[in-house]
């Protein structure tokens, strides 16, 4: 649509961008398949989007809460295989992104690259496409920056 797409974990309390750039067009029509998790989106006359909701992430907890500092916590379970929940925490809202990178420092996935409300946030991340290895993963905001290791044990 003319705004983007956008999806909530929690009946509506929050929205989370979903199929960050897709074209502004006009939907006619969205469908979630029911077993096979991805929804499709058909625009008007023009064509047809498939958006995997299992791909990368989803929002697990996402609730305002007073903190004083930025922390990046350590994932958990670590070592892991596939998925792991990564916490983090900012004093104040703003535009915050997590990326994950290989240990040569190639970027390997954006997890997280939008404005969030000061207070605690996690997601779960599937790494099933990555790899056994050492990777890490890193929080930045406008004025801090923490990188945390996590071990894909397969």
């Amino acid at each position: 649509s003319d705004v983007g797409m956008y999806v909530s974990f929690d009946t509506g309390q929050s929205w989370e961008v979903l199929g960050e750039g897709l074209p502004i067009l006009p939907i006619g029509d969205i469908k979630i398949h029911p077993t096979e998790n991805f929804l499709v989106a058909g625009t008007y006359g023009r064509s047809m989007y498939k958006i995997d909701l299992n791909l990368v992430t989803d929002v697990v907890n996402d609730q305002p809460q007073i903190v004083n500092e930025f922390l990046l916590s350590q994932n958990y379970p670590n070592p892991f295989n596939p998925t792991t929940k990564i916490s983090w925490q900012a004093p104040i809202s703003g535009h915050q992104t997590i990326k994950v990178y290989d240990i040569t420092g190639k970027e390997i996935v954006t997890l997280v690259d939008e404005y969030k409300s000061a207070g605690k946030h996690e997601i779960k991340f599937d790494a099933s496409f990555l790899s056994s290895g050492v990777y890490l993963y890193k929080l930045k905001t406008e004025n801090y920056s923490e990188t945390r290791k996590m071990v894909v044990l397969k």
